[in-house]
């Protein structure tokens, strides 16, 4: 028997709903109690010359708080990566995720953990660097690469179009009266 597309896409449906039915039949949602502490507690600390206020996980809600600190310093990386691809501005956000770090080098995993969700904010919230550029008729993304006031070479091209991937997502088609973000690669300290 020959499988076609029509047979893969028929798999494909029955195994997700077979998925879905799994995941419904395994989903134990637990009523909260009075009893339960709060999972947060407000405690001054100082990260850096000034004091700032970050919220400390209790020690005894997390198992195993050297993995967990590892792992949100690790998500905190993907987040800069992230950031970083969309053209965003970095680096506060780097500083936090660095004295993170420090802190898991230092075993003091409730801090470190705590910095790299602190950093995962500044990520998230970060600006994008750089200016717009309204498109004109008969633009192309080397032309607009390539004027004076932009880079002044062509071929840097793709800055523009990793920065504004989600309003072209094919470099070729660009239309006139689409604002498009041109990120500053001489002055971002991220590059």
């Amino acid at each position: 028997m020959r499988l076609t597309r029509l047979h893969l896409i028929l798999i494909l449906v029955i195994l997700g709903a077979v998925g879905l039915f799994l995941a419904q039949k395994n989903k134990i949602v637990k009523p909260k109690t009075s009893e339960e502490e709060p999972l947060i507690q407000q405690t001054e600390i100082t990260a850096t010359k000034t004091a700032q206020t970050i919220p400390i996980i209790p020690a005894k809600k997390i198992e195993n708080k050297e993995k967990t600190s590892k792992e949100a310093i690790a998500v905190a990386g993907e987040y800069m990566m992230i950031a970083k691809k969309s053209g965003r501005n970095i680096f506060t956000g780097q500083n936090t995720l660095k004295q993170a770090k420090i802190k898991y080098a230092n075993n003091d995993y409730d801090l470190a953990i705590n910095l790299a969700r602190k950093s995962i904010d500044e990520f998230k919230s970060a600006k994008k660097t750089g200016v717009y550029y309204v498109v004109r008729k008969y633009d192309c993304l080397w032309k607009i690469a390539g004027m004076k006031k932009h880079y002044n070479k062509g071929w840097m091209w793709p800055e523009i179009w990793k920065a504004n991937k989600n309003i072209v997502p094919n470099p070729r088609m660009i239309y006139p009266k689409q604002k498009l973000l041109i990120p500053d690669v001489k002055n971002n300290p991220a590059r």
